[in-house]
């Protein structure tokens, strides 16, 4: 499996200052580590999304107020811009989406998509957690614009992606599976009977872990509840929400995943999306201890791009978790239709 990981320096100038978590020194972290990795390059890509392309997703009055922020400005009361921030958001925004069409093209790949500021958090009309711009979402809804049936959303950041949510819960040609801690961040955000709106009704599904969960937990729902419910949705891409704030040692969340654990994670994307026929983009969300995110960037790299195999962990799944995984499946199962005649590489792909 073929695998592209691509950023822009120009997405380091979102500076919203040293002392802020969401700072240029978390992607500096990872580049540094890749860098001092044998057969890794990272692609540098000019991609800025337009006016239309943002407007696709968010409201257009909110869009035309941040690119008003060229000059610095807030969205809220931690999510800061600096001069640089507008073009490193419409960067990110685009490199996903250039992604996106590269994979589509070629119906198989995985793309690593290195960008800030973060997006899971940002809903139609606001910023919030950081996030300004909603790659994710923005990445899902291009894909779907080209032709591509079905897409699926994981997020395995350690916050619920509530705008994720709140901008594509409502579709049923995308289904949003989302790990996380319980009552992190936002308060009251991906409880487990927040299954979906509309049309989109049980096409979302919420993991909320436990403080201290680690790798056997995340690893039990990646196996036990994502695995099935991919294998009946059938997407033609996978998109990850990568996160990296469930490591233990990440000072904004609670949770006990290791770089192996992370290692172990990108197997399953990597296996999961090769038996589906699907493409698979990993989008860089949180993760706030930078060293540590630059390791756990790199173990997923290699993992991905077959340099080395997932590993193995720990321990085994809490009670509490293993309960949370059945009483979704139960919810779930029989009201995600299982889509048959989908072959690898086929329409489903396109």
């Amino acid at each position: 499996m073929s695998l592209r990981v691509v950023t822009h320096a120009a997405l380091l100038g979102h500076d919203p200052g040293e002392e802020h978590p969401e700072c240029p020194r978390r992607l500096v972290a990872v580049l540094h580590e890749l860098a001092s990795a044998a057969d890794i390059s990272v692609e540098e890509v000019d991609r800025v999304a337009t006016l239309e392309e943002l407007s696709a997703v968010h409201d257009p009055a909110y869009v035309t107020r941040v690119l008003g922020l060229s000059g610095g400005g807030a969205l809220d009361h931690e999510t800061f811009l600096s001069v640089g921030s507008v073009e490193a958001a419409r960067r990110a925004a685009g490199i996903v989406i250039g992604a996106v069409e590269a994979l589509a093209a070629a119906g198989t790949g995985t793309t690593f998509a290195l960008v800030r500021p973060p997006g899971h958090h940002a809903s139609a009309s606001a910023g919030m957690g950081y996030c300004v711009f909603n790659n994710a979402a923005i990445g899902a809804r291009r894909a779907l614009e080209i032709g591509v049936e079905r897409v699926a959303i994981l997020d395995w950041d350690a916050h619920a992606g509530n705008g994720t949510q709140a901008l594509l819960g409502h579709r049923s040609d995308v289904m949003i599976i989302d790990v996380h801690q319980d009552g992190l961040f936002p308060r009251g955000a991906g409880r487990v009977d927040e299954r979906g709106t509309g049309d989109g009704l049980w096409h979302t599904v919420n993991a909320p872990l436990a403080a201290q969960s680690g790798d056997a937990d995340y690893v039990h729902v990646l196996d036990t509840l994502a695995a099935p419910l991919l294998r009946r949705f059938a997407p033609g891409l996978i998109i990850v929400s990568a996160g990296f704030d469930a490591h233990w040692t990440d000072p904004h969340a609670q949770l006990g995943v290791t770089t192996d654990g992370f290692g172990v994670m990108a197997a399953r994307i990597r296996a999961l999306a090769a038996e589906l026929g699907a493409p698979a983009l990993l989008v860089l969300e949180g993760g706030y201890d930078a060293a540590a995110l630059g390791r756990n960037v790199r173990r997923c790299v290699e993992v991905l791009a077959g340099m080395r195999d997932g590993g193995s962990i720990e321990g085994h799944p809490s009670e509490e978790v293993r309960s949370i995984v059945a009483e979704q499946l139960a919810a779930m199962v029989g009201r995600v239709a299982e889509r048959t005649g989908a072959e690898p590489g086929g329409p489903h792909a396109r």
